[in-house]
């Protein structure tokens, strides 16, 4: 069954060029993953001048989802980099959520 990984990601203003630097890369990777229908993005700026990003990546399966999520994270670490330390200098918020596609 098809699963959607959804992230709503909170971007303060200052920190915009460096998170949307990091989220173009990411999705450049997650293009390249095995398993990958769909990646949509959305945007909007809230009333305080943050930028509020959702993220919408459709996969074959939850195998697939484990499969790039151990990728992303190998990625990662080959660079150095520890995401949620970044995400927090940056003031960044992160909901985010696995599930499934609805059937009508």
């Amino acid at each position: 069954m098809q699963k959607v990984f959804i992230d709503k990601i909170v971007i303060p203003q200052n920190a915009i060029p460096q998170v949307m630097e990091r989220l173009n890369y990411n999705t450049s990777f997650l293009e390249k993953q095995p398993g990958l229908i769909e990646n949509i993005h959305y945007e909007r700026t809230d009333e305080q001048g943050n930028l509020v990003v959702v993220t919408a990546a459709t996969w074959e399966n939850v195998a697939a989802v484990e499969q790039a999520k151990a990728a992303v994270q190998a990625d990662y670490q080959r660079m150095g980099i520890n995401l949620a330390e970044k995400l927090k200098e940056w003031g960044v918020t992160v909901d985010r959520g696995l599930y499934e596609v609805r059937e009508k």
